[in-house]
């Protein structure tokens, strides 16, 4: 072989290791280049998150829960209440916003106890684009810890003299779901719905199905349950059981309905 051909040779490998190496920092620019396309565009397509609540701009379903403490609930009702609550919640996505309210003797004070969505626990997040551990914390010490305070407060209620319902679901109601622009809207009641109060009460047997329809104050303290769904917690009071009747669900299948909302359950919890 001359030493011509073995120069040419040597050019040939060359310039082929040359080739083999601008093809290889092209598919590592290449794949920066998506990887930075993908990312931006995730980043983009979400909505801004509260840092307080961990609720986007925008959300598909808005649930108010309206938790009755006015009088306190047997061992087996606490188990049904925490479960239900909890199953609701954690099993929840990041678009779905919760309101609670709780309800105590005073309207006055009544007002939307904590607001706050699922941020998820990161158990189903990208190892690639996000922090598992650090979503996992965020899940625990800011969503996690409120509602478990909240399930505190469902065996620490004293008994109150006044139980003001109506008033209570008209104020949470008007405050949550008037302008809500949710796709869903859904109000979750865990009450005895013994209403009383100074403009109205379900103590006397004065009242029948068709008040929600005529007593004037019935009227003015309707709630606003437009394209509401809404599902009942009735909680059975033993030493109430001739007010808890037929008539009292019928009663309050009314005022749902007069209030344009749509009563999907009502489950006796015993």
């Amino acid at each position: 072989m001359t030493r011509r051909s073995k120069t040419q040779k040597n050019r040939d490998k060359k310039r082929k290791n040359d080739l083999v190496g601008i093809a290889i920092i092209s598919l590592v620019v290449i794949t920066v280049i998506i990887v930075f396309i993908v990312q931006s565009s995730i980043v983009s397509g979400k909505n801004s998150i509260d840092e307080v609540t961990n609720c986007p701009d925008k959300i598909k379903e808005d649930i108010v829960f309206i938790i009755d403490l006015t009088d306190t609930l047997n061992r087996t009702q606490d188990v049904i209440v925490r479960e239900t609550i909890k199953s609701k919640v954690f099993n929840s996505n990041s678009q779905t916003r919760f309101n609670f309210y709780l309800l105590t003797e005073n309207i006055d004070d009544f007002q939307v106890y904590l607001t706050i969505c699922n941020p998820g626990d990161g158990s189903d997040a990208n190892e690639f684009i996000s922090n598992k551990r650090r979503l996992t914390q965020r899940w625990e010490e800011g969503f996690k810890t409120h509602i478990d305070d909240i399930m505190n407060l469902l065996s620490t209620t004293p008994e109150a003299k006044y139980s003001p319902v109506v008033e209570s679901i008209k104020i949470a109601s008007v405050e949550r779901f008037f302008n809500s622009d949710a796709e869903r809207k859904k109000l979750i009641l865990i009450s005895d719905l013994l209403q009383h109060s100074s403009g109205f009460t379900n103590y006397k047997n004065d009242y029948s199905p068709e008040s929600a329809v005529t007593n004037s104050y019935l009227i003015q303290n309707r709630p606003y349950l437009r394209n509401v769904e809404v599902e009942v917690l009735y909680i059975y009071r033993p030493n109430a059981s001739t007010l808890q009747t037929n008539k009292h669900a019928l009663f309050w299948q009314n005022i749902i309905g007069k209030s344009d909302g749509y009563l999907k359950e009502m489950q006796v919890v015993r």
